[in-house]
């Protein structure tokens, strides 16, 4: 049965470099009003992309909820694949932050733990999403709601960790240009890097290549709260090991909303403050002034580390 003949196009939603979505309906049990993501011609023609498409979704069907847009459906009729999925309501959090700009403290910290209760329901899963960024964040008031989880990983089982290193660079996890092993860390240092760009309206390390991600270490932005750049110093840790897990993060972020209400958002920033090079110290600087600080040490866990690095410090190697 063709795609076409189970779900009737009720209109285009959007387009992205993986292909565009469309609004559609149709009945089974499934929710009567859908999106389907459209992959390129390019994706869907490849040999074996009907299998992966239903491998993934069989793992993560309908697993949705208040932080996660649910995916109920796969296909692939020759040129066409696709993934079936909750439609949701809402701007892009790219968007938002586009009019908007940063974030206040608690802003940021609301938004990071539903986005963190969204990956800890597919880390539980043994599901890395891979693709965490603002353009795949939709906001609709105060729900906040994660989306495009089954197509990086489709590209990754095909392509290895060039796929992921191409489709979201900013938002690439260290050890990916590595070649290490690929799962949720990789998701949690993208969301360091989210929750930073929500901070100060660009990503930390913004205008560097895949070589400068395994080296350089993000410095605090000004404006940043302690407790909130604890967290995100976790997060953007170089060692996958040292990040907090999903639900870790999602606890400490809902914990500290309460207090950083009412602090304003910082300034949109042209470009980040300039990173620490674990090599050499911070650019243009001198590698004693970082080991005065200790960034370089060996030390515990970064989700354990205290007190919070005073502003400037970059996140634990």
């Amino acid at each position: 049965m063709r795609w076409q003949d189970r779900y009737r196009v009720t209109g285009r939603l959007g387009v992205g470099p993986m292909g565009e979505v469309v609004g559609a309906v149709r009945g089974d049990g499934v929710p009567a009003e859908v999106a389907v993501k459209l992959l390129r011609r390019d994706l869907a023609a490849r040999p074996g992309t009907g299998r992966l498409l239903r491998e993934l979704v069989g793992r993560v069907h309908g697993v949705g909820g208040d932080h996660l847009v649910a995916v109920w459906d796969s296909f692939c009729d020759g040129e066409v694949a696709g993934l079936v999925m909750d439609l949701a309501e809402g701007q892009s959090l790219r968007g938002r932050l586009a009019v908007r700009g940063p974030l206040p403290p608690a802003g940021v910290a609301a938004t990071g733990a539903r986005i963190a209760a969204a990956l800890s329901d597919l880390h539980r899963r043994r599901f890395a999403h891979l693709a965490v960024k603002p353009e795949n964040v939709l906001v609709d008031g105060e729900r906040v709601r994660l989306t495009g989880h089954c197509v990086v990983p489709l590209l990754l089982a095909a392509d290895g960790p060039d796929a992921v290193l191409l489709n979201s660079p900013q938002y690439t996890a260290p050890e990916i240009p590595l070649r290490a092993p690929v799962g949720p860390p990789a998701d949690l240092y993208a969301l360091g890097v989210v929750l930073y760009e929500l901070c100060c309206g660009v990503p930390p390390l913004a205008g560097r290549g895949a070589t400068d991600l395994v080296h350089l270490l993000p410095s605090r932005p000004g404006g940043v709260p302690d407790a909130l750049w604890s967290v995100i110093a976790a997060l953007l840790a170089r060692n996958p090991r040292r990040r907090p897990t999903a639900a870790e993060t999602a606890h400490r972020l809902a914990a500290i909303t309460d207090s950083l209400a009412g602090l304003p958002a910082g300034p949109r920033l042209p470009e980040p403050p300039q990173p620490v090079d674990a090599r050499r110290g911070r650019i243009g600087g001198v590698l004693a002034a970082v080991a005065a600080l200790g960034l370089l040490a060996p030390g515990p866990a970064a989700v354990q580390a205290a007190p919070p690095p005073p502003t400037g410090q970059a996140p634990s190697s």
